[in-house]
C-alpha cells in the first residue's frame, strides 16, 4: 500500500472538535473507556434509539444483505443497527464493552422475536480479545469506537465493511436532546449542547472517504435522512416521555423545558401529538478488496 499523497488523518485530527461530555445532555455521568465504561448511558441510549428506529432503515437500506450473511457490530449499545439487521441476515453478532448495553440489546432482539442475535462482551482496544474476532460478512460501525481503525474494521470483513456516522454540520444525539433541555440547568451545573459551530465543508464527510480511498479501497457514500421521532396520546405525555432523558430536572424548571419541546411537536387531525427532531446520516461501505494499481 503507497502511501497517500495526502495526510488524511492529519487534517481530521485538526478539523475534529473537542469531544463533548455526554452528560450534557443527558443529566449522567460521562462514560469512561473499557468494560462497563458506558453503563450508565444505556438506557439513554435505548430510548433514543428506538425513536430512530424508522430512520435507522434509511442507513441499512444503502447496502444489500441477504439472508445468508452474517454480521458483525461493533459497539453495538442496545442494537439500534443489531436488530433490524438481524430481520435481513443469517445471524448478527452484537460487540460492546457495557454489560447493560448488551442486556438492553438482547432484550430488544427477544422483543422483536429473533432469536439469530449473538451479544458479546468485548473491548474493541483490546488486541489479544480482537484476534477472537471471527469475520463476518458484513461489518458495520456505527458512531462507535470501530470508526476510528479502518484496517482492523475492514479485516474483520468478507463481503463489505461499513462506518455510520453523522454527516458534517447535521445536529448529533447531544446536540438533539441539548435542544430540550436548553435553560433547565441548575447554577454550576454544566450547560446542554448548543447547535455545533459552522465549520468549512471541505473539512467533512470528505475526510472520511478520503482516509478509506486512500487506503485502496474503492468506498461508496450515501447522505440519508435521519431524525428522532415518536407520537403520543397528547402533549402532556410527550413532556413525560422525554423528560427521561434527563432524570432529575427541577420542578421548576419544567415551563422552560415544555417551551423547548414545543417547538419539535405537531398535532395531528386525530388529536396525537408527534415529536419530531430532525438530521442527517452517512454511511459509508466497501469492499474489503484492495484496489490493483
Amino acid at each position: 500500500m503507497k502511501k497517500p499523497f495526502i495526510n488524511w488523518d492529519e487534517i481530521a485530527a485538526l478539523a475534529r472538535p473537542p469531544m463533548p461530555k455526554p452528560e450534557a445532555a443527558s443529566g449522567r455521568k460521562g462514560p469512561k473507556r473499557g468494560i462497563g465504561g458506558w453503563d450508565n448511558q444505556a438506557a439513554f441510549y435505548n430510548q433514543m434509539a428506538k425513536m430512530e428506529a424508522g430512520f435507522t432503515l434509511n442507513q441499512i437500506n444503502c447496502f444489500d444483505t441477504s439472508p445468508a450473511d452474517t454480521v458483525l457490530d461493533v459497539g453495538c449499545g442496545p442494537g439500534r443497527i443489531t436488530v433490524p439487521m438481524a430481520k435481513r441476515a443469517k445471524a448478527v453478532t452484537a460487540l460492546d464493552a457495557s454489560p447493560e448495553m448488551l442486556r438492553f440489546c438482547r432484550e430488544n432482539a427477544a422483543a422483536a422475536g429473533l432469536t439469530n442475535v449473538t451479544t458479546k462482551l468485548f473491548d474493541w482496544e483490546d488486541d489479544a480479545a480482537f484476534a477472537g474476532i471471527e469475520q463476518h460478512d458484513i461489518v458495520i460501525a456505527s458512531r462507535s469506537v470501530g470508526m476510528g481503525e479502518i484496517s482492523k474494521l475492514t479485516s474483520l470483513a468478507k463481503k463489505y465493511a461499513v462506518i455510520i456516522i453523522w454527516s458534517h454540520g447535521c445536529p448529533s444525539i447531544p446536540v438533539i436532546t441539548g435542544a430540550l433541555f436548553e435553560g433547565t440547568e441548575e447554577k454550576g451545573e454544566e450547560r446542554p449542547l448548543r447547535p455545533p459551530m459552522k465549520r468549512d465543508r471541505r473539512l467533512g464527510n470528505n475526510l472520511l472517504y478520503n482516509r478509506i480511498y486512500d487506503m485502496g479501497y474503492n468506498p461508496n457514500l450515501n447522505v440519508v435522512e435521519d431524525g428522532f421521532t415518536k407520537t403520543y396520546e397528547s402533549r402532556e405525555a410527550a413532556y413525560e416521555d422525554l423528560m427521561k432523558l434527563r432524570p432529575g430536572m427541577k420542578a421548576d424548571k419544567l415551563a422552560v423545558f415544555q417551551a423547548n419541546v414545543d417547538k419539535f411537536l405537531t398535532e395531528n387531525e386525530d388529536k396525537t401529538i408527534t415529536y419530531l427532531a430532525r438530521t442527517q446520516t452517512v454511511v459509508l461501505w466497501w469492499k474489503p478488496e484492495i484496489e490493483e494499481e
